[in-house]
């Protein structure tokens, strides 16, 4: 996602900032579970960190370039918790753990597929419930990047057209193409 110095800058600036004032230091842990895929294609690798903050110590770094797939058990302050990853190689080679958390990775560096599975494939909420506003459709097997999580819900960034949407969408209307059928 972040694939120059500029990019890179820019997601620094806003982790900083608290993501334009989104989050704020004293945020508590928010529980959720899934798996995604690494897209940052930084050459020097993703820092995991042990604290979810830019200044935090590096406890890691993943080469999201090789395709990792981190297991995440949480989100705080921009930052999900993650608590293993693993490279995901082409068959018949079988995957490695190449980190053991906890660990802290900066939003909006993870993705998953949009799933083709149900009627409800695709439907973006304004809050993380089915009750809530839809405010748009992404197209199935769309590429989306996650940019928070609660519970059984994501919230994703993807595009409508040449539009960059943003909601919530249930965990399992998408999929991790790299491990299962969308």
């Amino acid at each position: 996602m972040y694939t120059n110095k500029v990019g890179r800058l820019m997601l620094a600036t806003l982790l900083a900032a608290g993501m334009g004032g989104a989050w704020s230091a004293e945020d508590p842990l928010v529980e959720c579970k899934f798996i995604a895929a690494l897209t940052d294609s930084d050459p020097a690798g993703s820092a995991v960190r042990d604290k979810p903050a830019l200044e935090a110590r590096v406890v890691a770094r993943l080469n999201g370039v090789s395709s990792d797939i981190v297991t995440v058990t949480g989100f705080q302050n921009g930052w999900f918790r993650v608590s293993e990853a693993e490279n995901d190689p082409d068959p018949p080679q079988k995957s490695k753990t190449v980190f053991k958390g906890p660990g802290f990775v900066a939003a909006g560096l993870l993705s998953r597929e949009v799933s083709v599975k149900d009627k409800t494939s695709g439907a973006l909420y304004e809050e993380p419930s089915v009750k809530s506003k839809l405010t748009a459709n992404l197209q199935p097997e769309g590429l989306v990047h996650i940019v928070a999580c609660k519970g059984a819900w994501l919230k994703l960034r993807g595009h409508v057209a040449a539009d960059v949407v943003e909601g919530w969408m249930p965990a399992d209307s998408t999929c991790l193409s790299t491990r299962s059928t969308c």
